[in-house]
């Protein structure tokens, strides 16, 4: 996706959005610089783009939902990342927690 030039009250904005929320959840200031925020964030302004403004509370599923999906996800992800893993000689995992 192409970097787009935002205003920088947009950005201010959305850093006092992040400190609220690392400090309501109890977060890493550094969580949103994940790749997995980064995708959940890509999705949420997708569908915002797609479907105009949606209240949030309508689109993101509930613990339960999530958890019902995990299996078919691991699933999957398995099936892409195998292929890679079994084409290379040498690996070594992580949990970097």
């Amino acid at each position: 996706m192409g970097k787009t030039h935002q205003p920088a009250t947009v950005k201010s904005e959305i850093a006092d959005t992040v400190v609220k929320t690392c400090a309501r959840d109890i977060h890493l200031f550094k969580f949103e610089e994940g790749k997995g925020f980064a995708q959940l964030a890509d999705k949420l302004i997708s569908i915002g783009a797609k479907y105009g403004n949606v209240a949030v509370a309508d689109i993101l599923p509930c613990a339960t939902t999530v958890s019902r999906h995990l299996a078919e996800v691991v699933v999957a992800e398995k099936a892409k990342l195998l292929p890679q893993l079994r084409s290379t000689d040498q690996f070594g995992v992580t949990t970097n927690v």
